[in-house]
């Protein structure tokens, strides 16, 4: 039987297909009726066969994944940076503000004319002292996402900030909280939605092969 194996994959290795031995074995015994006197109809059913199915397998793995473009947009990278502000804890109205998660607060730049987290911290604490640790909290969440190259730049800033009204500068920080998480839900879905169109895609296929064999089986009686 092994004089037939070579000769087939002899055969399938001319049209620029690799396959081993026990792949071939493994479609032979499938096939042929009598293993050590095939008929040349039965070993050009295993070649043609093998080089079907490493095709079939070539172009799947080979195909473009497509991901649905208006799901994956490009975030800026405000959003990127954007932070979760911490649920606050009842504190009493004129402690000091909040310790943040170490990750809602980063160093914008190594840069060492930048300004340092300390230094914003005391900023909103001294622009808006008289608010309760919760709108602190956020606010220096919002704030910190930004990089200040001076003093002057984070004063401007918070002053503009302070000029607003409470309510209105609360409902803007929701809405930026609310877009990064929008974002991110999106892209979480593209990426679910690509990987399960590649499972199917790779089910369907063995589903095939396996219709052609029991196809090739029936047709020799096997």
């Amino acid at each position: 039987m092994d004089k037939f194996i070579k000769r087939i994959q002899s055969r399938v290795s001319r049209q620029g297909i690799k396959v081993t031995k026990d792949q071939v074995r493994a479609v032979y015994s499938e096939l042929v009726g009598n293993l050590e006197a095939p008929t040349e109809e039965e070993i050009q059913s295993v070649t043609e066969l093998l080089c079907s199915h490493n095709q079939e397998v070539e172009n799947t793995q080979l195909a473009p994944q497509e991901v649905p473009q208006e799901s994956i947009q490009e975030s800026p990278q405000e959003t990127m940076l954007q932070a979760q502000p911490q649920a606050p804890q009842a504190q009493p109205q004129n402690s000091q503000l909040a310790t943040t998660n170490q990750s809602a607060i980063q160093q914008a730049t190594d840069d060492q004319s930048a300004i340092t987290q300390e230094a914003i911290k005391q900023a909103v604490e001294e622009q808006f002292g008289g608010q309760n640790v919760a709108t602190k909290t956020a606010i220096l969440n919002y704030v910190a996402q930004d990089t200040f190259s001076t003093a002057q730049e984070l004063k401007a800033s918070l002053t503009k900030l302070r000029n607003m009204r409470l309510d209105i500068l609360m409902k803007l920080i929701s809405d930026h909280n609310k877009s990064s998480d929008s974002d991110e839900s999106l892209l979480k879905q593209a990426l679910l939605t690509a990987t399960a169109k590649r499972q199917q895609e790779t089910q369907d296929f063995f589903a095939n092969f396996e219709t052609q064999m029991s196809e090739m089986r029936a047709a020799f009686g096997i």
